[in-house]
């Protein structure tokens, strides 16, 4: 049994594909073919006269001096049984080459030999190479998009920063000649000085003025909407009662809906709590709503604004009318920055298209929700809510 068993061994060992050797007290005493043809020798007895060290450079790549460390190994594969660890030998041509080394501890005949498995991974070793070499080509990648990214994004801000700046200017250097003509003009109209010599003068005086405070207008809605881009709109916020604000908005909107002819209406609840925002921009959310639906709004149609806020909700403002009303696109378009809605019937109208969008940006600004609701030929309804954290009851005294 042992004789058979030992043939089997014998034919393992010499037709393996990987260098096999026995080693005892750190000489070869044997090795099959795949050993010789790893290597390049064709001398077996050449080979039997070196140490395992002799068949490697003089140090490994940690540096180390290949005899110390082949001895270390030798040392380490008795002592614990087994050792698997990578190493460098060198061909008989000089060319040195990496290889897997299993180290394994026989006893034989009272003593212990040493089992060596040498298996070439020249091949593995270049696909690794291979892979770091991209995942440092990868990593470079990724290294330079992230510094482009940083310094997009740095310049992203600094361009935010220089908008900033420039329309803080803009909005002193234009809103302040601007005051300056309609005020002038307003003091012309009303003749403070003395009558005006010619009737078409008054007629020049009042076109000034009304071009004027319309431009002032639209300044002021694109300064706003650059300074929520930016976020440098800061709100005022107080505590407010709803129906005056509401009576206020209402007062500066009627002339425009008597000029159209439009019936202009509006309810608040009389159990409508105190609402916290900032009074001008609370103002101007509804007045915009308003005037946006009066504008597109046919003569005899109706525009009104409800208020209601219902235990558990927040204050929630509604303005419907009976205009033309919108499609989902051109509800879409209504909402982006300079996107007007072509319609026929008010070809005549002014304005940017920054209306809608600068209410949304106001409404967000005080954490409430904007939606428009809106049907072909019958009109649109536009809802503004508020948090229920911004209503505040105040009891009778």
């Amino acid at each position: 049994m042992n004789s058979r068993h030992n043939d089997r061994y014998k034919v393992l060992f010499e037709h393996s594909a990987d260098a096999m050797l026995v080693i005892d007290d750190g000489k070869f005493v044997d090795f099959n073919q795949a050993t010789l043809d790893m290597l390049g020798y064709t001398s077996r007895s050449e080979l039997f006269s070196t140490h395992p060290s002799q068949l490697s450079p003089s140090h490994q790549p940690d540096g180390q001096p290949s005899f110390d460390k082949a001895n270390e190994m030798i040392a380490l594969a008795l002592e614990v049984g087994s050792h698997r660890f990578r190493w460098v030998h060198t061909r008989a041509n000089g060319k040195d080459f990496p290889v897997e080394v299993l180290l394994t501890a026989v006893p034989f005949e009272g003593r212990t030999l040493v089992h060596v498995v040498w298996r070439d991974i020249t091949k593995r070793t270049q696909i690794e190479q291979e892979l770091l070499s991209h995942r440092d080509h990868l990593q470079q990648l990724v290294d330079e998009q992230t510094q482009e990214l940083r310094e997009a994004r740095d310049k992203a801000e600094a361009l935010s920063q220089t908008k900033s700046q420039f329309f803080s200017n803009m909005s002193h250097e234009l809103r302040t000649p601007l005051n300056a003509i309609i005020g002038f003009s307003h003091s012309i109209r009303e003749q403070v000085f003395g009558p005006i010599g010619h009737p078409k003068y008054k007629e020049y005086i009042d076109d000034i003025a009304a071009s004027g405070e319309h431009l002032l207008s639209l300044i002021n809605d694109i300064l706003d909407v650059s300074a929520i881009e930016a976020e440098k709109l800061e709100l005022y916020e107080e505590i407010l009662n709803v129906e005056d604000v509401v009576q206020a908005v209402q007062r500066m909107a009627n002339p425009l809906a008597e000029k159209r002819q439009v019936c202009l209406e509006t309810f608040v609840g009389c159990d409508t709590p105190r609402l916290v925002a900032d009074e001008r921009r609370l103002k101007q959310i509804l007045l915009n709503l308003l005037s946006n639906a009066i504008k597109f709004t046919a003569p005899q149609g109706l525009v009104a604004l409800t208020v209601s806020c219902r235990s558990g909700e927040g204050h929630v403002f509604k303005v419907k009318d009976t205009g033309q009303g919108m499609t989902e696109d051109e509800i879409a378009k209504s909402m982006t920055k300079f996107g007007q809605v072509d319609r026929a019937t008010n070809k005549d109208l002014e304005g940017t298209g920054l209306g809608l969008p600068l209410t949304q940006g106001l409404v967000l600004l005080h954490g409430g929700h904007f939606q428009i609701e809106s049907e072909k030929g019958l009109g649109t309804t536009v809802t503004v809510s508020f948090p229920e954290q911004r209503s505040r009851v105040v009891k009778a005294s």
